[in-house]
């Protein structure tokens, strides 16, 4: 399959041009490959602290191959449903589907509008690796970085950001999210239950599911996690506000695709879920960097990847190429 080039403003990517025809005949579905963010370069990003984190002084710096997130002084920066304590560290463009996918935009659709049944979006954060000092950990501080929460997954808001996003406010929200729940050394510690957790949050709503074993854990070989995931086919509201479309956030290890992915055991049905389609919202990746809950904490958290993929569906109207 060719592929084609597409410089950006903010990255460059390489994507699978499409196939001639439409979508809705099944035609014009192409496999499409990773887009990655380059999480090193901080011009890429918009970096907004909740006020706890503001006060704290955490910082963010890279050594060009860890993103480190390092928060040293012993406060609550909670991320959670209805609390936005901690910072976000968001995608300065967002999302285009149609011109990302090489599509030519329906009359009278924008180029930020998503509609559920044409678009799948799935992100993937690889975390770092090394025993001790792993996804969420730090060898002198806390417990191990017990309680530090990673969360990646999409921002929203009503108008075009013009390339500086606001810290998103009430229902703009939504992540999976990666933290460590117990105060343990991951170094010697075979416990792949609750030494990490992964699950879903929004303003409105979270769920966990039973953690995994991950490549700073000694045991477990390769099937051991290294990559927190957030899942989406979304789209506006429908007739009320409880029908809305789902999400789901978990991990899963990059290196062995035949080892199972863990995902949150519920989706989210809340009114974050109202990201595209006739709600004309504007759709950011983020990441979020916390506290699990209402606890003062301190740890690092350490990033290595973001990237994303955007995928067509068929679906009821044939995509016309670019």
């Amino acid at each position: 399959m060719a592929t084609r080039l597409i410089p950006g403003t903010t990255s460059t990517r390489t994507i699978p041009a499409p196939d001639a025809g439409g979508g809705g005949g099944g035609g014009g579905n192409p496999y499409r490959d990773w887009t990655e963010i380059d999480i090193h370069d901080s011009s890429l990003w918009q970096r907004q602290n909740g006020p706890r984190a503001a006060a704290a002084a955490a910082t963010l710096t890279s050594d060009g191959s860890v993103l480190t997130y390092n928060h040293e002084v012993l406060t609550n920066i909670d991320i959670r449903p209805g609390v936005m304590l901690g910072t976000m560290y968001i995608a300065k463009a967002h999302l285009k589907p149609y011109e990302e996918c090489g599509f030519a935009e329906p009359s009278g659709v924008g180029a930020n509008q998503f509609y559920p049944e044409q678009f799948s979006l799935k992100v993937e954060v690889l975390v770092d690796t090394i025993p001790i000092t792993g996804p969420t950990s730090d060898v002198s501080l806390n417990g191990y970085g017990q309680k530090m929460m990673l969360g990646v997954g999409l921002v929203h808001y009503a108008t075009d950001q013009s390339s500086a996003p606001a810290l998103p406010g009430t229902n703009q929200w939504v992540f999976a999210r990666l933290h460590k729940h117990l105060g343990t050394n991951p170094d010697n510690s075979e416990d792949g239950t609750n030494l990490y957790k992964v699950g879903y949050m929004s303003w409105t709503a979270q769920g966990n599911t039973g953690g995994a074993r991950w490549k700073c854990q000694p045991s477990g070989g390769d099937t051991r996690h290294d990559a927190l995931v957030f899942q989406a086919t979304f789209g506006p509201h429908s007739r009320n506000s409880s029908e809305h479309l789902w999400t789901q956030g978990g991990s899963y290890s990059t290196t062995n695709p035949r080892a199972r992915s863990l995902m949150s055991g519920n989706g989210n049905q809340s009114d974050s879920t109202q990201f595209g389609g006739s709600s004309d919202r504007y759709v950011h990746i983020a990441l979020a960097f916390g506290t699990f809950d209402n606890t003062n904490c301190r740890g690092q958290i350490r990033v290595r990847r973001v990237r994303y993929a955007l995928q067509p569906i068929v679906n009821r109207e044939d995509f016309t190429a670019e």
